[in-house]
């Protein structure tokens, strides 16, 4: 059974999204295409049109949409060996970095017309800053004033006792920078927000 207290630890890579952070992304981007790491449990609160599960579909590997895909991204929080596609070699990273990089190859190919991405920590404001690709900090982003409740198979999301921060990160349809204050008027009952694209 995975205790609440594991659910943000090296003991789990599980911490599935709050119901909370799913409405957000509903709200400002009308809708959910695609979660590319997913199950079948978590897509219950998530409601993606479509989701890649591990192992059975790699979301790594696949494409993610056509232009009009609006996608959500909490990936895994275990290490991952991947190469991102700037990286000179492969490089074993926790899930959300490779998550970040993935996402960013993506929304630039213009594959991914817009984005929500859930950094369960963090770290992930230091460690993404390689290889040329923008961190989080570039693009609009909230940091709830609370822990966010995150929930798994064993740990409903009422009993969830998270030991990290988190940070919300959102990509506005490419041209559509003002959709970065809708994004901020949403989020602003969760916690501080910025919206200004560097």
């Amino acid at each position: 059974m995975t205790s609440p207290a594991a659910l943000h630890s090296k003991a789990t890579g599980e911490h599935y999204t709050p119901r909370i952070v799913a409405e957000l992304a509903h709200r400002v981007m009308g809708g959910i295409d695609l979660d590319p790491f997913s199950c079948e449990l978590a897509n219950r609160v998530i409601g993606a049109g479509m989701i890649y599960s591990p192992p059975e579909i790699d979301g790594y590997a696949e494409e993610w949409g056509d232009g009009t895909t609006r996608v959500f991204v909490n990936p895994d929080g275990e290490r991952v060996k991947r190469k991102p596609a700037r990286a000179p070699k492969e490089y074993s990273k926790p899930g959300q970095a490779h998550g970040w990089w993935k996402l960013l190859d993506e929304y630039e190919a213009g594959r991914v017309r817009e984005a929500f991405f859930v950094s369960f920590n963090m770290n992930l404001f230091q460690t993404a800053q390689r290889w040329g690709y923008d961190p989080p900090h570039a693009w609009p982003f909230c940091v709830p004033r609370a822990r966010l409740g995150f929930w798994g198979a064993d740990c409903p999301e009422d009993e969830s006792d998270p030991s990290h921060a988190s940070a919300i990160i959102y990509l506005p349809p490419h041209g559509e920078y003002r959709k970065a204050d809708t994004f901020a008027r949403a989020a602003q009952d969760l916690g501080a927000c910025r919206v200004g694209l560097i």
